[in-house]
């Protein structure tokens, strides 16, 4: 997702992320996603969270609006 500058730095993909965690420490021993590779500021906020990148989707994006891209697979560890 990317938002309009206007909307940036408020918190909100920090609530949203939290929001779709909330209660997963109960129910999976691991949580995965996948990012853009160019997308640092949603990275930042991944490694803000707890999540480590763990691999690399080669080419995961190709088309007129993103152009290229891998992407990065990130896990988070719910329980340890």
């Amino acid at each position: 997702m990317f938002l309009l500058p206007e909307y940036r730095e408020m918190g909100l993909g920090t609530k949203l992320a939290a929001a779709a965690l909330k209660g997963s420490r109960s129910k999976f021993d691991v949580v995965f996603l996948e990012v853009f590779g160019k997308n640092k500021r949603a990275r930042k906020l991944y490694e803000k969270m707890g999540f480590e990148t763990c691999g690399r989707i080669k080419n995961y994006v190709q088309g007129l609006v993103y152009g290229s891209d891998d992407a990065l697979l990130m896990q988070k560890q719910m329980r340890r």
